[in-house]
């Protein structure tokens, strides 16, 4: 079984310029640190990856748009 970690569920996100991080909207958002608020998590776009799998290649078209 595939661990999660607290708090986060996949569920919409995008990445950040420079696809540093992966933002998670919703429960456990996912902020870059520049942006961090109390109570917040982060991950980096590797650890999402691996985390949940995220269908990155989706996000090409918003990333150039």
């Amino acid at each position: 079984s595939k661990e999660t970690r607290e708090g986060l569920e996949p569920g919409n996100f995008f990445l950040t310029k420079d696809n540093e991080f992966a933002i998670i909207t919703g429960r456990g958002s996912i902020i870059p640190k520049e942006l961090l608020l109390e109570g917040k998590k982060q991950l980096f776009n590797k650890d999402f990856v691996k985390g949940y799998g995220g269908k990155l290649e989706n996000l090409d078209n918003q990333k150039n748009g």
